[in-house]
């Protein structure tokens, strides 16, 4: 049914930072765009989710009819070390 259809702007994201951007975190859940809130895999989000490295929690919660909100807990950088394209750090 439409009416239960996911649609991209309800997805609500808390928890983003300089790790895990809200863009990667939307890009994961866009995937699941467009289907039935029934037939969305949380399942499948959180596991693409903690696979991000600096990632430790993550927890989605179907908002129906149409919504769904991600909760993403992420390790804040201690340092971050920037270095050119191809470079070897050693």
């Amino acid at each position: 049914s439409p009416f239960f259809r996911l649609n991209a702007k309800n997805i609500r994201i808390i928890g983003s930072n300089e790790w895990v951007s809200e863009q990667k975190i939307a890009s994961i859940a866009s995937n699941q765009v467009d289907k039935s809130l029934f037939l969305v895999s949380s399942q499948q989000i959180i596991e693409q989710l903690n696979n991000i490295p600096g990632v430790t929690e993550t927890k989605v919660v179907k908002q129906f009819p149409q919504g769904l909100q991600i909760t993403v807990r992420a390790q804040k950088p201690a340092a971050m070390l920037k270095a050119k394209v191809g470079e070897k750090l050693t």
